[in-house]
């Protein structure tokens, strides 16, 4: 390596004579490097990370395994061996939401029901009217018409546009059920695994689901500020007019947490700032 390199912070750089200049290929290549991973420590660093106990990963994981051995199992009991029929490989993101996100607006039975059922009926029809034409433009209208059905049909859920392309893209087995896909094997995984993701929510004492299932109020102080209710919250949501991830009662729950928090706070620090009484 010779002293130019060295001074750049440059490696085996045969190009470079004895002044390091900005202006060579490998102190340029070095530079576009840093910044490559600037922007990606930056991208991982405003990540979400997810706070939950160990104990909560692994009581998901659980889920997860049981939600998709029992949907598989049943899909082998219904088809036979017949591992590309018995389970739509979409029900494995149904899962993560189901399992790992129970409270989710996205989670709930009738986005896991609809949300499956609607994109299948979508795919089927676009695969029988563009399938054999262009692949290529079904695969991707039977995903865009899957998204617009389930928000008319209130079901939003991620994972049906893969049921959707599923339709498409799923090769002779899935394309000589026509219609039948929509049965089986859709419906029935999908009713299996949420009877599944049911009785995993009622087993648990933290969990609530579904969304509106009853759970044991935390412990709340008194709000440090006007309190706002359910309606508040709706009206908020609306004016974004986006999808957030995130149950009404759950970001009311979040706001009275964070508020008596901040009023606990206060009044701590108020009573570590008073002197004593003279005696």
């Amino acid at each position: 390596m010779c002293a130019a390199a060295a001074q750049s912070s440059c490696f085996d750089c045969a190009a470079c004579d004895s002044i390091a200049r900005p202006d060579h290929a490998c102190h340029r290549e070095q530079v576009q490097l840093r910044e490559i991973l600037t922007r990606c420590s930056a991208l991982v660093a405003q990540a979400h990370p997810a706070r939950t106990s160990h104990r909560e990963k692994w009581w998901s994981a659980l889920g997860g395994f049981l939600g998709i051995l029992a949907t598989f199992g049943s899909g082998l009991w219904w088809f036979g061996p017949q591992p590309g029929l018995a389970m739509v490989a979409s029900l494995g993101a149904s899962s993560v939401l189901l399992f790992a996100a129970p409270h989710s607006p996205l989670s709930q039975p009738w986005n896991v029901i609809g949300g499956h059922l609607v994109s299948a009926v979508v795919g089927v029809t676009v695969a029988k009217l563009l399938g054999e034409a262009s692949v290529l433009v079904a695969a991707a209208l039977a995903a865009g018409l899957a998204i617009a059905a389930m928000f008319y049909f209130r079901c939003l859920h991620p994972p049906g546009g893969a049921t959707a392309l599923v339709a498409v893209l799923g090769g002779a087995q899935i394309h000589e059920l026509g219609f039948r896909y929509v049965l089986a094997p859709v419906a029935v995984n999908a009713v299996v695994i949420l009877a599944l993701a049911l009785l995993f929510g009622s087993l648990s004492r933290v969990r609530r689901y579904p969304a509106g299932a009853a759970a044991a109020a935390p412990v709340l102080a008194k709000p440090a500020r006007a309190a706002i209710d359910h309606d508040d919250l709706v009206f908020a949501l609306e004016k974004l007019d986006t999808v957030i991830d995130v149950d009404t009662d759950d970001l009311l729950t979040i706001y009275q947490l964070a508020t008596g928090h901040h009023a606990d706070t206060e009044t701590a620090s108020r009573l570590a700032r008073k002197p004593p009484r003279a005696s």
